[in-house]
């Protein structure tokens, strides 16, 4: 699919006021939008049956490489309005094409080759011609990650339908005249299941007719789908079988629960879990799940670390359901607890050490004793004079939780006196 601002005159002005606040012309709204031309517009409604809804399209523009930086901001949009949307557009949309790690819109000035000729740059003030890059996104420089040159040589910089010059273009059966694009981009929107939607796409040159901009829209990927999924890190204590990953115990290393988001980035928000199977926390597992997951906006993921003591018991269940904003669809993601791992009939690594976790901790350190101990335990935890600074006795319990968030950055020892049974580990702590 395509959608293109022709570089013809008849088309200047056409008015629209989506476009024309995405454009950056302070005066935008006294103008009625009418520093749009040779716009092109697609419009339609949806009804999606998953949270998200997401595409992948490709930018192009005339305007590169030689009016990058100016008022010539050509601009697109995705605009989505619907349940749950509130934008600063038209009907409450929002626009969600947007720079990646950002919410900076793609455009022009926002992301391009990161170079440009101060000569042609005609932005409002002259005694800084980039500032128009500036206004766009103060990270404009850093986005030429995100842009591709196409050719930039022609019979006169003016030119705007003049042959290309350049090898390899000017030889290439199936160039694209524009002279630059971004790579392959996505945009996505948090929506509600079975709810209807309004889409918005939109293009159009800005400040004049001239030097037109396209959008490719990959085709089949305008979909709408699942917006949240978990996933365990590969670790040495991580195996997968036919129904899931499987975790297995240790007194070393931490499995890595990772809750992914594949969209609605411009969100601030809490996912709601729920925990089920028969693995218990404290004891197969620590610490406790939360019953929801924080993403800031902009985050992809949140990373959660779990200990699991070494208890050499039947394999265990801990199943993760994730909750979508509406509550009306819920995914489980079964995991099982296993043994520690072994080779042959010997352990990966010794069962009768301290677990302690996370390391390096920072506010709060998870102690928890050796399989077999019983009765009354001292754990103490020393710095590298030898100095006790921390200590807690346990009566009958195996674990503890300990408050590192006073200690000074450093290396520690942990040390575990049960009934004359002294085990002991090193920490970092850190701030």
């Amino acid at each position: 699919q395509l959608m293109e601002g022709t570089g013809g005159s008849v088309f200047l002005t056409s008015p629209d006021l989506d476009l024309s606040q995405l454009s950056g012309w302070s005066h935008w709204g006294q103008s009625g939008g009418n520093n749009i031309g040779n716009k092109a517009v697609l419009e339609f409604d949806f009804v999606p049956e998953n949270d998200m809804v997401s595409f992948r399209y490709v930018f192009s523009s005339e305007e590169y490489e030689r009016w990058t930086c100016s008022r010539y901001n050509d601009v697109f949009g995705w605009f989505i309005s619907g349940p749950g949307i509130s934008g600063p557009f038209l009907n409450n949309a929002m626009n969600i094409a947007f720079i990646p790690g950002s919410m900076a819109p793609v455009c022009i000035n926002a992301v391009n080759s990161g170079r440009m000729d101060s000569t042609t740059a005609n932005g409002p003030d002259w005694t800084d011609p980039y500032r128009p890059c500036f206004d766009a996104d103060p990270n404009w420089q850093a986005n030429s990650i995100y842009y591709r040159y196409n050719g930039g040589q022609w019979t006169s910089s003016w030119a705007v339908w003049g042959p290309q010059l350049e090898a390899p273009y000017n030889a290439d059966p199936y160039y694209i005249q524009h002279n630059g694009m971004t790579v392959v981009l996505t945009a996505s929107a948090a929506v509600r299941i079975g709810e209807t939607y309004h889409m918005k796409m939109g293009i159009g040159n800005v400040g004049d007719n001239k030097y037109p901009s396209a959008v490719f829209i990959e085709q089949n990927t305008f979909r709408a789908s699942d917006r949240f999924t978990l996933t365990v890190d590969e670790g040495p204590n991580v195996t997968h079988s036919g129904t899931g990953p499987v975790v297995h115990e240790s007194s070393t290393d931490s499995v890595y629960l990772r809750f992914n988001r594949w969209g609605g980035f411009y969100l601030d928000e809490y996912l709601q879990i729920a925990v089920g199977g028969d693995a218990v926390a404290g004891v197969d597992y620590m610490p406790a799940l939360p019953d929801s997951i924080h993403f800031n906006q902009l985050d992809s993921a949140v990373v959660v670390p779990l200990a699991l003591p070494v208890r050499n018991d039947e394999p265990r269940s801990l199943d993760i359901s994730l909750i979508n904003r509406s509550g009306n669809k819920v995914q489980t993601f079964p995991l099982t607890i296993a043994q520690e791992l072994s080779v042959g009939a010997a352990p990966i690594r010794r069962a009768n050490e301290l677990s302690v976790f996370p390391n390096p901790a920072q506010h709060t350190l998870y102690v928890t004793l050796p399989p077999g101990s019983v009765g009354q335990a001292e754990v103490q935890v020393l710095d590298m004079a030898g100095r006790v600074v921390l200590q807690r006795t346990l009566n009958g319990s195996t674990s503890a939780s300990l408050d590192v968030s006073q200690l000074p950055t450093g290396l520690y020892t942990v040390k575990a006196n049960a009934q004359g049974r002294v085990t002991t580990t090193r920490v970092s702590v850190r701030p």
